[in-house]
């Protein structure tokens, strides 16, 4: 790894900052295989559920594939979850913040609200607030959202799923 010669992140030359800019390039290139490693972190990890955490994202993928969504939304079906074993409540805060310089707003705005509307689900019956639909009413990625947890999200919670699609 590059030592720079800055110690405040306040580069002195021009050869801190092109090392600087190097190390960020490498950094972005690694991020596939981060992503691909935090999930399957998630393949140990049940949480109360029926099956392992990836199997979910993996038959939202499917799902995704199977109703010829874009490349982009197959990714976001795929990372949507990659916060889960660290911010379970909002994780959708993760993948949104790390998927957001790639891919386009309205992706990235399923990916930031998904969570949201998902837990209009059951908020009531917790007696809190609901923050999702009435929110967001008349959003123009509103319809992506709601179809992303109605068509593909919620519907993935079930190990007989996955022989659907075998």
């Amino acid at each position: 790894m590059t030592a720079f010669s800055f110690r405040p992140i306040d580069p002195k030359t021009i050869e801190d900052c092109e090392s600087l800019h190097k190390c960020r390039q490498e950094n972005n290139c690694e991020l596939p295989d981060r992503i691909l490693a935090t999930l399957e972190v998630l393949r140990n990890e049940l949480s109360g559920y029926q099956f392992n955490r990836l199997e979910h994202f993996l038959q939202i993928v499917m799902r995704a594939k199977r109703n010829r969504a874009d490349i982009e939304l197959i990714v976001a079906a795929l990372i949507h979850g990659v916060g889960d074993d660290r911010a379970l409540e909002n994780h959708y805060h993760l993948a949104f913040a790390s998927s957001q310089p790639y891919i386009r707003a309205k992706i990235t705005w399923v990916l930031e609200k998904h969570g949201l509307l998902q837990m209009d689900n059951f908020v009531d019956k917790l007696l809190l607030e609901k923050d999702g639909k009435d929110t967001h009413h008349g959003h123009k990625f509103l319809s992506s959202v709601v179809n992303f947890c109605e068509k593909w999200t919620q519907i993935s919670f079930g190990p007989s799923i996955i022989k659907e699609y075998s």
